[in-house]
């Protein structure tokens, strides 16, 4: 390359380098903590925190490989129309990152959320809804709000574009070697789930020969403490099978241990017919979906609050409380009734077994 070549690239070098520079300025006294500014910060975190929450773990490769090529498709067909003047976006999140990231990084989880929800979906159809959506709803807001600009392009253009996006993003997730990883990820699901089963039909081998209910319920909280890591939790049980023997507390742990005489107290004001009643058994329900705080103590370190009642001879009798501070892929409401249905076998198996001892004793007597 000649001296002159280089004295030519080096010169448009430092105009870009002085540009930067220039934005930077009025990036710093104009845009920074500005509502476009947060909004950008939005776009930025929103949409990767809405999908870590409701996302689908069983089939998780594929999709994120093909959400990770309509980040960079995006933004490599942003670049070019940056470069030639096509469009332009006026506001950065951060000085030294593209501005069209943050509404790639959405269109990528709105590919992601399409490719997980209705598989049956016709993905023509998909891709001409996202295509629309983002044309004619998406890039008209943004230029309404003046955060994208464009020059020498009309919105009509960029159908196509969408939907052969989300059509290319549907064969990747579709691709054969990411069916495998999804399927290994389930496999790894289920032997897990299969550990969990062996390991509660080994220690439950013991349970129905307890010589007392508070016994059971220190075996029964030894599984959900040690295998199934439920952060706290304690039992409502009625002595005696008695409707006018009120009802008594047991066996807690976590923050619910940590105040017992109130608990008790709590507990102790409790009727049957309240445990018996209550919608929100049998499923984990988050404290601000809670209807019954009046009712159940709920400290705040506790994120989601489960009930399960125990019953004897079809007769409610007292419930197991449970709360954690964050879900866990082993405690989901699926397996967890699979886990409570073989609990609560093994209690009834108790209650018939001492049954029959007190009648001997009775009858030896």
């Amino acid at each position: 390359m000649s001296e002159a070549i280089l004295a030519d690239v080096r010169n448009t070098i430092n105009q870009v380098v002085a540009a930067n520079q220039h934005y930077f300025d009025i990036w710093k006294d104009h845009i920074l903590f500005t509502w476009q500014w947060w909004l950008q910060l939005f776009l930025t975190i929103g949409p990767v925190i809405f999908w870590f929450l409701f996302r689908k773990k069983q089939k998780t490769a594929g999709v994120c490989f093909s959400g990770m090529f309509v980040l960079l498709i995006a933004s490599g067909l942003d670049f070019i129309g940056n470069s030639y003047g096509m469009w332009f976006y006026p506001f950065k999140f951060v000085p030294a990152i593209p501005p069209y990231i943050p509404w790639n990084l959405m269109l990528a989880i709105e590919v992601m959320v399409l490719l997980e929800h209705k598989p049956r979906f016709s993905p023509i159809l998909k891709a001409i809804i996202l295509s629309l959506f983002n044309a004619f709803v998406i890039e008209p807001l943004a230029v309404w709000m003046g955060l994208y600009v464009p020059v020498n392009w009309k919105t009509i253009y960029s159908v196509p574009i969408y939907i052969a996006i989300y059509l290319i993003a549907y064969r990747i997730s579709r691709n054969r070697p990411f069916k495998h990883l999804d399927n290994q990820q389930s496999r790894d699901n289920i032997a897990e789930l299969n550990e969990i089963f062996s390991k509660l039909i080994l220690m439950s081998q013991k349970w129905p020969t307890a010589k007392r209910g508070r016994d059971l319920m220190e075996y029964i909280s030894v599984f959900l403490q040690e295998v199934l890591q439920i952060d706290t939790g304690f039992f409502i049980y009625q002595g005696k099978f008695i409707s006018q023997v009120p009802l008594h507390f047991y066996s807690p742990w976590g923050v619910f241990a940590e105040d017992t005489k109130s608990m008790k107290s709590l507990v102790n004001k409790m009727k049957l017919d309240t445990l018996a009643s209550l919608p929100y058994g049998e499923r984990w329900i988050s404290r601000d979906k809670w209807s019954y705080r009046t009712s159940m103590y709920t400290p705040s370190e506790i994120g989601d609050l489960s009930i399960w009642r125990i019953y004897v001879r079809k007769e409610c009798v007292g419930a197991m409380v449970l709360g954690r501070k964050q879900p866990r892929e082993k405690q989901n409401n699926k397996y967890m009734h699979l886990y409570m249905t073989h609990i609560a076998l093994v209690w009834e198996m108790f209650v018939e077994l001492r049954i029959e001892r007190e009648k001997k004793i009775y009858i030896g007597l």
